[in-house]
């Protein structure tokens, strides 16, 4: 899922440059109601360049969708518009067994998924992220990048501002970590750090803030290899980006985000989203 793009597209059987995918690529040969869009009797191509460098090429083709539904089973949209990905330079197949065959964008404009769902939803969708943890229920959703990358000088700033608020504790120590990030402690459970603070971003252009728990701003992390079991380390979940900013996942927890893709407002409030049906 892709809220900062509006196309939607799959990789299709046929592709001349390919990641590997569990299972196979989409047969649109095999589909009775598969139909390329077609101009001047030729079929149309897309092109799409993702910020990290991947990107795909392909046409563009009407299918039909069957979407789970809360309320009727499985909800059938027909005719919904989406990329059939023939040249796909993506990084999923790096991974073992991977089920990703594409993107879902959500972005405001044409031709998104929300935008096409626009009479059924009124160009609204929401989501709700719990924190990860061994009882989260696994999915094949992913949700782009998990660490906010933070532009340099805003970065900086952050940095050493948390630098001197954890300088005042003696049981911790400064670490390196395995996830590529930063800024990493290394602390001792039993005497206790329950001083992780909240993290607010002030959202200039809205007048708004976007206020983050302690799980939300960073990523804990048990260390049972050191002598003490009870040891673990933290770091904060976030990363220094040159080009912009981006809001990461791992930042989004526990908030309710709704898309309203016809107004072009964002709108959020706190929630316990383990607790979502």
């Amino acid at each position: 899922m892709d809220t900062g793009s509006s196309l939607v597209w799959i990789q299709c059987e046929g592709c001349t440059k390919c990641f590997k995918q569990t299972p196979k690529p989409f047969p649109k040969e095999k589909s009775s109601s598969f139909h390329p869009i077609l101009i001047k009797n030729m079929p149309m191509t897309y092109e799409c360049e993702y910020e990290d460098g991947a990107s795909t090429h392909g046409v563009m083709a009407r299918e039909t969708f069957y979407l789970r539904s809360n309320s009727s089973g499985l909800a059938t949209v027909k005719k919904l518009e989406f990329g059939c990905g023939l040249y796909n330079n993506m990084q999923y197949g790096n991974y073992k067994n991977n089920k990703i065959a594409g993107i879902m964008g959500l972005g405001w404009d044409d031709p998104s998924f929300a935008k096409q769902l626009s009479s059924h939803s009124k160009g609204k969708f929401s989501y709700c992220l719990p924190v990860v943890s061994k009882k989260t229920p696994s999915t094949y959703l992913r949700f782009g990048t998990p660490y906010s990358r933070i532009i340099s000088p805003a970065f900086d700033i952050l940095k050493l501002e948390l630098e001197k608020y954890f300088s005042r504790f003696k049981n911790l120590k400064r670490t390196k970590a395995d996830l590529g990030l930063d800024l990493c402690y290394e602390g001792i459970k039993p005497e206790g750090f329950n001083n992780l603070p909240d993290l607010t971003f002030h959202l200039g252009g809205s007048q708004a803030d976007f206020v983050m728990k302690p799980e939300a701003v960073f990523e804990v992390v048990p260390r049972p290899s050191l002598p003490i079991k009870s040891r673990e380390y933290f770091c904060l979940a976030m990363v220094k980006d040159k080009k912009m900013s981006i809001l990461g996942s791992h930042q989004q927890t526990n908030q309710r985000i709704i898309h309203d893709t016809m107004n072009k407002r964002l709108l959020y409030y706190q929630e316990d989203c383990s607790k979502n049906p």
